[in-house]
């Protein structure tokens, strides 16, 4: 059975994808900081869709503990046998607002704020990313790393410019390990996401009114889902994306179009 590791798993878009996977078929590898929200949603999808305990693992770590990844990996490689190889990786988890609550924009934001969201949406996914590849390089296995990137990553974000450019940065670092990885037959490409109605996305726009009205800039006039970009992500896993890579594909409802 084929693993996937996939961060920020417990809610919104990670839930979502962890969900979609399961039913494909894949052993998951479930990571976030909240525990109680990993086992309550792993307990929410054994009983909803009848899967076994075993399809899922769970691992509580904080990315914003950079220099403990290695920890992390080892708790990874646990998870990881014969029977379950690893197939892929799923940067799914990001901070937006920073703890202390501060003001994230261009003029306001602290450098204590500025270095907590970089660790969580830049930093652990470069070295994240790079420890997932080296174990399906040395396992001489094909397989596939997917970034969830945003549209903030390509028209910037006045509300929050330093997660424009993390999210800037992961498109990026699909690309990089695209030309690193193709000799290997280890695929990377990312998916941005536009406006979504999750909480995190209720949390940017302040108000479900405010969150409207951005969606009214899109051709298709609604939120992108979590379903979206979960059947995405299995797609780019799949064998049917075997001859893509280094891509950065667009779920934005059209907004992006001038």
């Amino acid at each position: 059975m084929k693993s996937v590791v996939v961060t920020g798993a417990e809610r919104g878009v990670g839930k979502a994808i962890t969900k979609v996977l399961l039913e494909e078929g894949y052993h998951l590898i479930a990571v976030s900081i909240f525990m109680p929200d990993l086992e309550k949603m792993k307990e929410e999808m054994v009983k909803q869709f009848g899967f076994q305990n075993k399809r899922i693992d769970l691992i509580e770590f904080d990315l914003r503990e950079v220099n403990h990844i290695g920890s992390l990996v080892n708790s990874i490689k646990k998870c990881l046998n014969e029977s379950n190889p690893l197939w892929g990786y799923v940067n799914n988890a990001a901070m937006y607002f920073p703890s202390s609550k501060g003001s994230t924009r261009f003029s306001d934001i602290v450098l204590d704020d500025m270095i907590e969201i970089l660790k969580v949406n830049m930093i652990s996914a470069f070295m994240l990313s790079r420890e997932m590849f080296q174990i399906l390089k040395e396992a001489k296995k094909k397989g596939s790393i997917v970034f969830i990137s945003s549209v903030a990553g390509k028209e910037g974000s006045w509300i929050n410019p330093v997660y424009g450019m993390t999210k800037a940065a992961v498109a990026n670092l699909a690309k990089s390990i695209a030309h690193e990885g193709g000799s290997e037959d280890i695929r990377a490409n990312a998916i941005s996401p536009g406006v979504m109605e999750t909480q995190m996305g209720l949390e940017i726009y302040s108000s479900k009114e405010k969150l409207n009205e951005r969606i009214k800039k899109n051709l298709i006039r609604r939120a992108c889902t979590p379903e979206e970009v979960a059947h995405l992500v299995k797609y780019l896993l799949s064998d049917y994306a075997g001859y893509m890579t280094g891509e950065n594909l667009d779920l934005s409802g059209g907004s992006l179009i001038k």
